[in-house]
């Protein structure tokens, strides 16, 4: 009866029988395992690669809108202003009650759109 069951895509099937490289779930069983990525990066790994004194390919440098005399550094690297660290430190709002945005609530009855009759193309 599983044999001819086929749920979800095959990718995801074959995870389970090809026996892939990956994590595991955090269960008590033999929880469900997860390929990663071939080639991931985290924050550290991505601002380890930034350097500043870097020359840029010479392909760039004919795309005006892209390429850019003033190297940007990440915003990382930079220190963080007093302003920043006051908004990060303030809370954000409780909402009492969730109302529809003013554009979404309903003004008066709805008219319905003509309909095409037979003769229309």
């Amino acid at each position: 009866m599983t044999d001819s069951m086929n749920f979800g895509p095959d990718w995801i099937r074959n995870l389970s029988s090809e026996g892939s490289t990956g994590i595991t779930g955090g269960g008590t069983g033999g929880g469900t395992r997860y390929q990663l990525a071939e080639y991931r990066y985290g924050r550290e790994e991505m601002l380890a690669l930034f350097d500043k004194n870097a020359k840029p390919p010479a392909s760039i440098t004919n795309f005006k809108c892209l390429y850019s005399e003033q190297c940007l550094s990440p915003l990382a690297l930079l220190p963080t202003t007093e302003e920043e660290m006051l908004a990060s430190q303030q809370q954000a709002p409780v909402i009492r009650g969730w109302q529809k945005p003013s554009w979404r609530q309903r003004r008066g009855p709805r008219r319905r759109r003509a309909q095409p009759g037979p003769g229309w193309h």
